[in-house]
């Protein structure tokens, strides 16, 4: 059966006896999976102020019909839930915002494996007449099965006292995501009271403060629906990103100050946020108008699944036929972890003290590749005719490539297409400050689109660009114990404010503040396990694996490679201002990797390999002579993957377009309704609900009977709820 249900969800306006009533009403979902495709409000801002629809993984907690106070009373949330977890957000509704329309591949699930019951809450900003006849509240139309792609919502609120007779207020929550799942952006909403003149979010750049880029904005007094965002305009969230939501407030008319609350006389800051995601992830950041960066809290979603011993995690291959191709000297899978590009070489081979700008000639094949790390398959190329010595390979925010070619001296900006954008440098002449690079060996872009490059084997600096391109400076190398030689591979933690150098040659991983490029601390010896080559930074906390992870050689010695994790307490998402040094753990890797090169990995809910357990995906990349083994990937965890699968693919792509007028017809016309509605009322509307819903879908019929001895007035008043793995 694909006939879509109708949730009813209805409060009473009678029983709004006082000003700033919040009245709730909720309905357990039918058995089966299920995903929301419409809300359509039923309410009108002449009477109600606004609603919010929370989901529970259970059921609706007991006695929310006494509750006077919405989001906050006596300074906590009001729990919504029987399971007592803090509610997570599905729809925010306010000033006569019109109905909102899921795209066709998306929907918030409900149901099986998601939320058994939904719960409103109704907001009454007047006292309403004690013999009103009219109800308030939303339909909430579901399908069977489970969408393509999870939607879900980031809230944002705050704890806050504005000042009397002041133009302008700012009022700010920022918070670091720490968590796994890439998550594209397709709508938002904005709430504040008749104080509100703009809410706007930011990513920060390198979680500094005073360096941000500004998403979307909207005026609070605007019918306040979640607008969606045209494809120009979506944009990814990705582990490591620090968001920052601002609400501007005009007190001139105040003669006293005026604190956060859930009253009229009160204030809110909040920004809701929909979000795609292959698995739903409902987030919150409750900030207290301060420059502190915290972290965003799981109202639903994926749950902390930490490795605890890490003396029980081993560096398991995961064979396959990867293609062959010349040594890879850059490496880094896509955000959703179902790729990985590679920059390889060709035939030219790069002999100790050679000079390859002087010995060698451009690669006629295609050297930038993307494999399917499902299949193991080449699905995409370019870069023919066009290097020399391949080195860094950087995917920038936009989706857009940058590369570095040590030869030729130059670093290159690409499209997604692989259409050339723009060369930095002159090609084959060595240079240095603002006038070009001498073999640069990597690039980093940063939030704002300016870009860092480490330059690498003759300068031996970290170079600074803005966003136009223009040399900004180089990092400061004062007060390094020891020289920089060969600055190899940059490693970007966004919420701790760092970039960090694998210092190759002196076995030393440096880490330097992003936006003033001073170092921060005193370097990370790891000359026990040889030379820094390679340097990436995991970002999320699902898997209690963040941290830095070198690949080292011990290139003069026996020369085995390790992979090494530097970390602190987990406590430290954001960086503290300290020089305390970290802890340190390595793992030998495979004596047949002999020229390891760069590295990179991605988190465990990426790439299908969920079900692998806590661990992280490595991609080692090496630089051999030969055609074969030049890319190599591992699972670090405490799970051997041999004997699991991967999970199915799926893309974060933008929204489709979902103004179809004929299917909205035949949606109307299948409608089948479920109520909630008054106590006085509700065991004759369950009788006839059943009647109806019989008669209209046969295919439901089955369901129905299965749930008809459920129906019942709820515990709510107002509510009536009724292998190897060669082939993985």
């Amino acid at each position: 059966c694909d006939e879509a249900l109708t949730l009813e969800m209805r409060t009473s306006d009678r029983r709004a006896i006082e000003r700033d009533t919040y009245l709730y009403t909720s309905v357990d979902i039918p058995p089966g999976a299920f995903h929301v495709r419409r809300f359509e409000p039923v309410a009108t801002q002449d009477v109600v102020h606004h609603m919010l629809l929370y989901g529970c993984a259970r059921g609706a907690k007991a006695g929310l019909d006494k509750v006077i106070g919405g989001m906050f009373t006596s300074g906590a949330r009001v729990e919504t839930c029987e399971d007592g977890t803090t509610q997570a957000l599905l729809f925010g509704w306010g000033k006569n915002a019109p109905p909102l329309h899921m795209p066709d591949d998306a929907g918030f699930r409900v149901g099986e494996g998601a939320f058994k019951a939904l719960v409103l809450e109704v907001h009454y900003l007047e006292t309403q007449s004690s013999d009103s006849t009219h109800e308030s509240g939303l339909d909430v139309i579901i399908s069977p099965g489970k969408p393509r792609l999870s939607a879900s919502v980031l809230a944002w609120a705050s704890y806050f006292e504005l000042q009397p007779k002041r133009e302008e207020e700012l009022v700010m929550a920022s918070c670091a995501y720490d968590k796994s799942r890439t998550l594209r952006a397709f709508s938002f909403r904005v709430h504040t009271h008749e104080r509100g003149t703009s809410v706007w979010l930011e990513r920060l750049v390198g979680g500094d403060s005073y360096r941000a880029v500004r998403l979307m904005e909207r005026d609070p007094q605007l019918p306040q629906e979640f607008a969606a965002l045209s494809p120009s305009e979506e944009f990814t969230i990705q582990s490591g990103d620090v968001l920052r939501v601002t609400c501007k407030f005009n007190t001139m008319n105040e003669t006293a100050p005026v604190v956060a609350g859930f009253g009229a006389s009160h204030e809110m800051c909040n920004m809701y946020i929909m979000v795609f995601s292959d698995e739903p992830q409902y987030l919150s950041c409750l900030g207290s108008n301060s420059t502190r960066i915290s972290t965003f809290t799981i109202e639903a979603g994926d749950a902390a699944t930490p490795v605890t011993d890490l003396t029980a995690v081993r560096a398991y291959e995961v064979k396959k036929s990867w293609p062959s191709m010349g040594g890879v000297g850059g490496v880094q899978a896509t955000n959703d972890g179902s790729y990985v590009w590679m920059f390889h070489r060709g035939p030219n081979v790069w002999g100790n003290g050679e000079d390859p700008s002087k010995t060698m000639k451009t690669i006629a094949a295609k050297t930038v590749v993307r494999v399917d790390l499902y299949t193991g398959k080449v699905d995409k190329s370019f870069g023919a005719n066009a290097f020399v010595m391949p080195h860094g390979l950087r995917i920038a925010p936009d989706g857009s490539m940058w590369l570095t070619d040590t030869a030729l001296h130059q670093v290159f900006h690409y499209a997604a297409d692989g259409e050339l954008i723009r060369a930095f440098g002159s090609r084959g002449v060595k240079a240095n400050g603002a006038r070009g690079f001498c073999a640069p060996a990597d690039v980093l872009i940063l939030e704002d689109g300016s870009f860092v490059v480490a330059d690498g084997y003759c300068n031996q600096r970290i170079a600074r660009f803005d966003a136009n391109g223009e040399y900004a400076g180089d990092f400061d190398f004062r007060g390094l114990a020891s020289d920089v030689s060969v600055a190899h591979q940059l490693a970007y933690a966004p919420s701790r404010g760092e970039i960090a150098l694998a210092n190759r040659e002196n076995a030393t991983v440096v880490l330097f503040g992003a936006s003033s490029g001073v170092r921060m601390q005193d370097p990370i010896d790891l000359s026990e396990y040889g030379k820094v080559y390679g340097l990436t930074y995991m970002a999320s906390s699902i898997e209690g694996l963040r941290g830095y992870y070198a690949l080292c050689w011990r290139r003069d010695g026996d020369g085995r490679a390790h992979l090494v994790r530097l970390f602190w307490p987990e406590s430290s998402t954001v960086r503290a201002l300290t020089s305390t040094p970290p802890n340190v753990y390595a793992w030998a890797l495979p004596s047949d990797i002999t020229t390891p090169h760069v590295v990179a990995v991605q988190s465990s809910k990426n790439g299908g390999t969920d079900a692998w357990g806590p661990g992280l995906t490595v991609h080692i990349a090496s630089t051999t002579s030969g055609s074969s083994g030049n890319y190599r990937r591992f699972w670090l965890g405490s799970n051997d993957p041999k004997s699991r699968e991967l999970g199915v693919r799926t893309h974060i792509t933008a929204a489709a377009d979902d103004d179809d007028a004929a299917d909205d017809a035949d949606d109307d016309a299948d409608d089948v309704r479920f109520r909630a509605s008054r106590p006085d009322a509700a065991a004759s509307t369950a009788r006839r609900i059943l009647t109806t819903a019989l008669a209209a879908c046969a295919c439901a019929g089955a369901l129905l009977a299965h749930r008809a001895h459920r129906l019942r007035i709820a515990r709510i008043a107002d509510i009536t709820a009724f292998d190897e793995l060669d082939e993985a």
